[in-house]
Formats: structure tokens, sequence, C-alpha cells
């Protein structure tokens, strides 16, 4: 009973680790997602800006130049477009690189979920079947009791044998017996045998 009683404190306390783990899991892969959804805010809002810029370059690359100041000023305005799209593009590139560690992290975490789901599974069916197993053995430990009380009390009250004996054995035990000599008891108490023997002996001592 009481090993049983242990495997189930044991089997509790692995279940509480594993759903604590799975909490921990859970709470790190929200939070990859949210930092996911973020990049992809960001990514839509550097590509937006390229896309804006590359306008700009095309426009001045299409306007007609006219003098030598305004074609200077052309040439540095597209530099410092460009400039800043290649500055966006390496952002862009950044970004998909952290995107993309998100999504593994994401992945393994779904792996690691699932496989904490199944060992949860595992621990809740162990746990209720040591549950049960020791309800029974309870159970059953009780009827044990109830039975030796039971077989006590018969003991006592002589229940069980003739009449004759049940009453010699409560005259002597309430002393209204005197000058017969100590009176030790059936026979029945007083010897012991094999279990195979049992039957017999019964049979004999009727």
């Amino acid at each position: 009973l009481e090993n049983v009683r242990k495997r189930l404190e044991a089997a509790q306390g692995d279940y509480i680790a594993l759903r604590d783990e799975y909490t921990a899991h859970i709470t790190n892969r929200d939070s990859a997602i949210k930092e996911i959804d973020s990049l992809f805010d960001e990514q839509k809002n550097i590509e937006s800006q390229r896309d804006e810029i590359k306008v700009r370059i095309s426009v001045i690359e299409n306007s007609e130049s006219s003098g030598k100041e305004k074609s200077v000023s052309i040439a540095q305005d597209i530099s410092e477009y460009r400039a800043i799209l290649d500055e966006m593009t390496d952002k862009a590139d950044k970004s998909a690189i952290v995107l993309a560690k998100y999504e593994a992290s994401i992945n393994d975490l779904e792996a690691k979920l699932a496989d904490v789901e199944t060992n949860i599974e595992e621990k809740t069916k162990t746990y209720e079947r040591l549950r049960d197993e020791l309800s029974g053995l309870k159970s059953k430990n009780l009827a044990l009791d109830e039975k030796i009380k039971a077989l006590k009390s018969m003991e006592e009250l002589f229940e069980g044998y003739t009449k004759s004996v049940a009453f010699v054995m409560n005259s002597y035990k309430n002393g209204e017996i005197n000058g017969a000599g100590k009176i030790y008891g059936p026979i029945s108490t007083l010897i012991g045998v094999d279990q195979k023997y049992v039957t017999a002996i019964e049979t004999a001592l009727g």
C-alpha cells in the first residue's frame, strides 16, 4: 500500500513538472509568434519604403535634365536614394534572417509541445491507474480490518463453537467455574497445522 502511494506521489510530481514545462513552451511559442508578427510588419514597412524610393529614382532618372547644375543635383538625389535603398535592402535581409530563426524556433517548440502532450497523457494514465490501484488496496485493507475485527469478536465471544464449548469458556472467563484448574481454551486455538491439513483437522475436531 505504501509503495503504491509513493509511486502515485511520484507520478503526480512528474505530471506537475510536465505541466509547468508545457506552460513554459506555450509562453515561449506565443512570444516568438508576436516577434514574427512584428517582423512581418517591419518587413512590409521596409518594402513599402523601398518601393517608394524606387519610384522616386525612376522619376528622377526619366526626368529631362537641363543645365549642368540640375544634372549634378539629380545625380546627388539618385545617389542619396540609392544609399537609402541599399540600407533598406540590408535591413530587409537581416529581418528575413531573424524571421527564419523565429520560424525555426516555433517549429522546434511545436515539436516539444507535442512530446510534452504525449508525456502528460502517459503520466495522466499512469496516475489514474495508480490512483485506482491505491483505492482498491485501501478497500481491501479496510475489508481485511473489518474481517479481523469480526474474527476477534467471534473469538472473544466463542462464536462458531458448539453451545457447550461456548458456555464453558464464557463461564470460565467470567469466573463462574472454580476448582477445575486452568482452562486454556478450545484445541483449535492451541494448535497450528499446515494449510493443506486445515480441512482434515477441522473435520476431526468437529
